[in-house]
């Protein structure tokens, strides 16, 4: 962790004293969804499938799959997932 701390202010992404105050302990953990959470999500959301697999950049087949677990998501889609759940379609755009 502390080579990809050093690299963001090498690179100059962020200054060292911002960088100090990042704790990477503090990280939200990875809420796990089902087939009721998404239908939740997409229903307080007013999407359908398709229009959300295509905000997470994937296929609805993809999605439709996961939903009824016969496969699991990315690591990455579970996390824009996350972020979509926390801030809103907003947040994918």
């Amino acid at each position: 962790m502390a080579t990809r701390r050093g690299s963001l202010d090498r690179h100059g992404f962020i200054d060292k004293r911002r960088l100090q105050k990042i704790d990477p302990w503090r990280m939200e953990p990875i809420l796990h969804y089902d087939i009721e959470r998404i239908r939740a999500l997409l229903e307080q959301n007013k999407l359908s499938q398709t229009v959300l697999a295509s905000e997470l950049n994937t296929s609805a087949f993809t999605l439709r799959k996961w939903a009824i677990g016969e496969t699991h998501l990315s690591c990455q889609l579970l996390r824009l997932l996350n972020l979509f759940d926390r801030k809103g379609l907003v947040a994918l755009l």
